[in-house]
């Protein structure tokens, strides 16, 4: 006799609950860091105006912005990605950095995801804008980036950067 209704409270429990498993938990995802004794150099695929910043070992320090897109489990390959990097000399406590000054921080803006970036003249042009930075802390600066990237991809962004550990 009291079986049943123990059924009917249960079963539809369990039912709600196994649906929320198969939900999606993942969230985008932002990483704020910083390397020393590095070196940022900018390539460029051919027939791309998408540029790529590769870090190696050097005399610099290197800021790294990293934004990570959540993935939607129900598409295949909508995966993105994407990178802002600049370096400046090891001995400075504050900097500004404005328009031609990105070039020469080889500031860059890169993007990882199954999408093209075909040969466009009018985005294979030199960032404008401005980044600056203030040392807080020999682990810890506050950066400010207010760029345009590709004549029409503006970021901003205001945070803490965090030396990466190693």
């Amino acid at each position: 006799m009291f079986k049943k209704p123990i059924y009917f409270l249960v079963i539809p429990y369990l039912l709600l609950q196994s649906c929320s498993i198969f939900e999606s938990k993942s969230k985008d995802t932002y990483s704020y860091e910083f390397v020393e004794n590095s070196k940022l150099e900018i390539n460029q695929l051919d027939g791309s105006y998408m540029k790529y910043g590769l870090i190696s070992e050097g005399s610099n320090t290197v800021f790294i912005y990293r934004f990570e897109q959540a993935q939607d489990d129900d598409i295949a390959d909508d995966e993105y990605v994407e990178y802002i990097r600049f370096q400046i000399s090891p001995e400075l406590q504050i900097f500004s950095l404005i328009d031609n000054d990105l070039v020469e921080a080889n500031a860059v803006l890169s993007k990882a995801c199954f999408c093209g970036f075909g040969n466009d003249e009018e985005k294979n042009v030199d960032p404008y804008g401005s980044i600056e930075g203030e040392k807080l802390s020999d682990d810890t600066w506050d950066i400010n980036i207010d760029v345009t990237f590709y004549g029409d991809e503006k970021r901003t962004i205001n945070t803490i950067f965090k030396l990466k550990s190693q």
